[in-house]
């Protein structure tokens, strides 16, 4: 634990240590009050018991990146704003907290503030078993299902269905245990409620689909928030043709050697391009049976060999659609593109030297390796497998040009305006995309001479 000592309290210390006898000096530091006693994120939460703190504080960090949390954090401290009580700016931020710990806490003990009755009455509306069986425990889905919520609510305060009176007037009825049908609020919260279930049964099943909804670690909170946001991957603009166009040259060579699979289907052979085996044969004895002739057509397409670059670099943030999001994120989800375009075999994670592994993909947003940038064990790697690869990485690396270079490797740069010299062979062969401000652009060579005759060499986008 850190502590922060306040200038006077330091001061106080330091004498204390410069004027006292060794043995006395544990006491008068014991003696020190913690300026910051009192100030949990949690002191205004009405679910017990409190999560860690320094989870709280993950997720409080993280929950700023919610469309509506400043409308719902602001909405929350002006409830419990008074005249002669004003807010201390944590009350939203212990409610957002709150809606966490209804799905991830298995025994909750609800401590209720008197202004607080109708968000419990809210709270009660979402709790669903069903869920819940699923969200105990597991930090994602219950960051999933507490993102939701907060999303709602805050885009209620901010709306002009928002009546403060109506609110207070909510909350005075169910404190006097009075019929609360006919109000306003209570209707809009249970329409909210009711919509928020909905939304979160959808996030799980993406969030399923994506192999992220079990995780665990708390870690790994920014690419989770990154890959739950429902829009990101549709707006990430990525096709067949895209990639096919890139390895042109690959995917006219496919063949089972460098990793194109064969794959045999039964086609009619009106819709049959080539015509490499007629089956029942008999049908031609009669006009009536032509509809059912059909081919064997033998089709090879090609499958890459994916290495996802995780080392340090790759936790930086940049714009994605008008989101900050980390290249490790950021790459996650083109991995995940591709695979849904059935172009991905297998898969690695790799970062500083030997630091390299295959995962499945029901590991690709939950795996995390960090540490420094060996580019060149991939490439040694798709040469001992004999297998087609794209590598995705910052391109924050330098390798023996001669020795490493290896015409069935593809580069996706991510965010990255230059590629140092090592990558000109690469380049020179059309094996480099850029990808920046979501879309693809090709390399080229850029020079640059100076007056003492010497010259410096990259590689940058077009």
């Amino acid at each position: 634990m850190v502590i922060r000592i306040r200038t006077r309290c330091r001061i106080n210390l330091k004498n204390k240590i410069m004027n006292s006898k060794l043995e006395t000096l544990e006491e008068d530091i014991f003696d020190w009050i913690d300026p910051d006693k009192g100030r949990s994120l949690q002191e205004f939460s009405i679910i017990k018991p409190d999560i860690d703190e320094s989870l709280a504080r993950v997720l409080d960090n993280a929950f700023r990146h919610i469309k509506h949390y400043e409308n719902f954090k602001y909405g929350i401290q002006n409830i419990y704003s008074t005249e002669d009580s004003p807010s201390v700016g944590r009350e939203g931020q212990s409610a957002a907290i709150d809606c966490f710990k209804l799905w991830f806490n298995k025994e909750k003990v609800i401590k209720i503030n008197p202004k607080m009755y109708w968000f419990h009455n809210f709270l009660t509306e979402l709790d669903n078993h069903l869920l819940k069986t699923i969200t105990e425990d597991r930090f994602a889905y219950s960051f999933l299902a507490a993102s939701v919520i907060i999303d709602k609510l805050g885009k209620y305060f901010y709306s002009n269905d928002y009546d403060e009176d109506e609110l207070k007037d909510l909350n005075d009825k169910i404190c006097k245990g009075e019929d609360t049908t006919n109000n306003g609020a209570s209707k809009a919260l249970s329409k909210i409620a009711g919509a928020s279930v909905n939304k979160i049964k959808k996030d799980m099943d993406n969030a399923e689909s994506m192999g992220i909804g079990k995780s665990t670690d708390p870690s790994q909170i920014d690419t989770i928030s990154s890959m739950l946001n429902s829009n990101m991957l549709s707006k990430m603009k990525l096709d067949k043709s895209s990639i096919n166009n890139f390895v042109k040259h690959i995917v006219n060579k496919a063949s089972q050697t460098v990793g194109g699979k064969c794959e045999t289907i039964d086609e009619s052979i009106f819709d049959a391009e080539d015509i490499d085996e007629i089956k029942n044969i008999e049908n031609f004895l009669h006009e009536a049976l032509f509809d059912d002739l059909v081919v064997e057509d033998k089709k090879y397409y090609l499958n890459f060999d994916l290495y996802i670059d995780d080392s340090g670099s790759m936790t930086s943030k940049t714009n994605f659609t008008n989101s900050n999001v980390t290249l490790r994120a950021l790459s996650r989800m083109f991995a995940f593109k591709l695979d849904k375009l059935n172009l991905v075999k297998d898969i690695y994670l790799f970062a500083h030297t030997n630091a390299m592994e295959k995962i499945t993909k029901e590991k690709l947003f939950t795996e995390i390796i960090d540490g420094g940038t060996d580019i060149e064990q991939c490439i040694e790697n798709a040469k001992k497998t004999n297998r087609p690869a794209i590598i995705v990485t910052d391109g924050w690396d330098h390798f023996n040009m001669e020795e490493c270079y290896y015409d069935k490797v593809y580069f996706v740069v991510l965010d990255c305006n230059s590629l140092p010299d090592c990558f000109e062979k690469f380049s020179k062969n059309k094996q480099i995309l850029f990808w920046s401000n979501n879309k693809f652009m090709t390399s080229k060579l850029e020079t640059i001479s100076y007056s003492d005759d010497s010259s410096h060499t990259s590689i940058i986008p077009v």
